[in-house]
């Protein structure tokens, strides 16, 4: 497996968990996660044509830091600067389903570590236990 580290930028070869020059930890905080979630949200300078500087490759909007795609009802793949990917897809179902998902999203880092984050709709008529 190929990573590069988030701190140093360092190329890494292999599984280790640790970057071979830096020594940080192979992991992503939630600073990291904060950082795509406001590109993907804000997309800032949106455009749909590419400027120079922007990542090439067949995409709907370019904005600073990155590029998205979205097919039309299933879902949203972003792509940004820092190799960084994400997938947004989109749940449908019937709103009576304590279930349904309204965001699941999967992002993953250089450095080969991903986040996945879904949410739901809770209803007044459904019971939930928290631990």
């Amino acid at each position: 497996m190929e990573w590069n580290c988030l701190e140093c930028k360092q190329f890494n070869q292999g599984d280790g968990l640790f970057c071979g020059k830096c020594g940080r930890r192979r992991e992503v905080g939630a600073k990291q996660v904060l950082d795509i979630l406001g590109l993907m949200e804000n997309q800032p300078n949106a455009r749909r044509t590419p400027q120079p500087g922007d990542l090439p490759g067949q995409f709907d909007i370019w904005f600073d830091g990155g590029a998205s795609i979205t097919h039309t009802g299933t879902h949203t793949e972003y792509e940004f600067a820092d190799g960084t990917r994400a997938v947004q897809k989109y749940r449908f179902g019937p709103l009576s389903d304590p279930d349904y998902h309204v965001l699941d999203l999967d992002i993953a880092f250089p450095n080969k570590v991903s986040v996945s984050i879904a949410s739901r709709v809770l209803f007044d008529n459904v019971h939930y236990s928290f631990s």
